[in-house]
């Protein structure tokens, strides 16, 4: 399964500038269907601060917003050489660091799924850690 998502990742990847597409403070996904919030939402935070911010947030008049999955956020990882493992053209301020998502880990619920972007790799940490945060919904709402 693990070896599907690379593939995949990669497929996506390759043909970013078909699949985002900017409207102002949103970053339109047409490959998956998501909506990024294009800035770093909140820097430093924990765990739980980041998800109370995104379901406080309105942008571009839509207010359903949420902190993504590990699978939805993994989704963002580019490997085109790019220094950062996104794409700073869609996603300019992303922070070499990790940001959370909402995938608590199974195994222990005081740790909860990141990704780093300054190496494109997931992993688990504790939610007291301080990260950041980038929201998402669906563009089908």
């Amino acid at each position: 399964m693990r070896n599907i998502l690379i593939i995949l990742l990669l497929i996506l990847s390759l043909n970013a500038k078909d699949r985002f597409e900017v409207k102002e403070q949103i970053v339109i996904d047409s490959f998956s269907g998501l909506m990024w919030q294009k800035a770093t939402g909140m820097k430093n935070i924990t765990w739980s601060r980041a998800i109370r911010y995104c379901k406080k947030i309105e942008i571009g008049g839509y207010a359903d917003w949420k902190a993504p999955s590990i699978d939805e956020l993994m989704s963002l990882i580019d490997k085109n050489g790019f220094k950062i493992s996104i794409n700073t053209k869609y996603f300019p301020d992303t922070i070499e660091s990790f940001y959370w998502t909402s995938s608590i880990d199974k195994n222990d619920k005081s740790r909860a799924w990141l990704v780093f972007f300054d190496s494109g790799f997931g992993d688990h940490s504790y939610k007291d850690r301080k990260g950041h945060i980038r929201c998402v919904r669906s563009s089908k709402k």
